[in-house]
């Protein structure tokens, strides 16, 4: 079983966390408790702004980054239950998302792959797949998503099925709800991320983006089982999914940056081995917070993109380029609708 954290560059993906509900809230947020990486807000000191510390000899950094545009409408509401006694999970999300869904047209060699399979609904469809199943559907006024981890294929389409009109989302009897996140209309989102290798072939993924809810969230409580490890470099904390095979470890580090670590999955055409859990943790713990003049350095340094040339001068400049992922926080860098 595994859950992700929603995050913008995610959400094309996988299946959302989903959310129930538009517009205000009137429950009180779930708190993300005393653990120092969920700290969210950048009204505290923090710029959310991490770079790499100094690695070993012979040890190579290719930072990248950009604007992403976000391709859920909000304002959305999210929220997820957990059931304590096996782990199992739901979650439920709305949006003003107004337009018939179908089911997405991939090759049937990835599906062959993945062993994905797809089930329509009226307005939308249902996806299952080996780690979560999730239904999507427009009901002519919203678009909902209910999706289901550790449970029977059908749960997901029973669920789907008695969630109409303004009724909120009841989960099954047993699950405890553990998050509410609301999230405002957000037209684009910075992506940062760093390939990082050992110069003799192995390597490992560090991608850093702004929080997009209004919530803060504890990424512990979306895995039961996990026990968070505290970085000995900067003592934030990283969470992998007891059932998750690969090194993949999320956080939410203070001035509200979503922090995933995790083994090179081919974004760079990679093959080859990996690091090991322990040299990556070693080196998420080297990532530092800067300040806002030192990462706008830190891109003129580091950030090398393509500008536009004769075959696509649409593409922005270095400096404009640069300038988007330039601000006082990274949560600056969410471009509002």
């Amino acid at each position: 079983m595994r859950w992700r954290l929603l995050t913008a560059a995610l959400v094309a993906a996988m299946l959302v966390p989903l959310a129930t509900g538009c517009g205000d809230d009137d429950e009180g947020a779930v708190t993300a408790g005393d653990d120092p990486s969920s700290t969210t807000s950048s009204g505290d000191g923090h710029t959310g702004f991490y770079v790499p510390g100094e690695l070993p000899d012979g040890w190579n950094v290719e930072f990248s980054g950009g604007m992403s545009t976000f391709p859920m409408t909000c304002p959305c509401r999210t929220e997820m239950w957990r059931r304590a006694s096996d782990g199992a999970g739901v979650s439920a999300t709305v949006t003003s998302d107004q337009e018939l869904l179908t089911i997405p047209d991939y090759p049937e060699s990835i599906l062959e792959t993945t062993g994905d399979r797809f089930e329509a609904i009226d307005g939308g469809y249902i996806r299952f797949s080996e780690t979560e199943n999730g239904a999507h559907w427009f009901d002519g006024e919203v678009t909902r998503m209910v999706s289901t981890v550790g449970l029977p294929d059908r749960a997901v389409a029973d669920m789907a099925a008695l969630w109409e009109g303004d009724e909120p989302f009841l989960a099954p009897g047993g699950f405890d709800h553990i998050w509410t996140g609301s999230m405002d209309a957000i037209a684009e989102h910075a992506s940062l991320y760093w390939r990082i290798d050992d110069g003799q072939g192995r390597s490992m993924m560090v991608y850093v983006q702004p929080w997009m809810y209004d919530e803060t969230f504890d990424p512990a409580s979306l895995y039961p089982d996990a026990t968070p490890q505290v970085l000995d470099g900067n003592g934030f904390s990283l969470v992998q999914p007891a059932d998750w095979t690969s090194t993949n470890l999320e956080g939410l580090w203070p001035g509200g940056a979503k922090v995933t670590v995790a083994e090179n999955y081919g974004e760079f055409n990679y093959v080859g081995p990996y690091l090991t859990a322990e040299e990556m943790l070693e080196v998420a713990g080297g990532f530092h917070e800067v300040s806002a003049a030192e990462w706008e350095r830190y891109l003129e340094e580091n950030f090398h993109p393509n500008g536009p040339d004769a075959n696509d001068p649409d593409t922005p400049t270095v400096e404009a380029q640069r300038k988007a992922l330039t601000g006082a926080t990274l949560t600056d860098l969410l471009i509002r609708s």
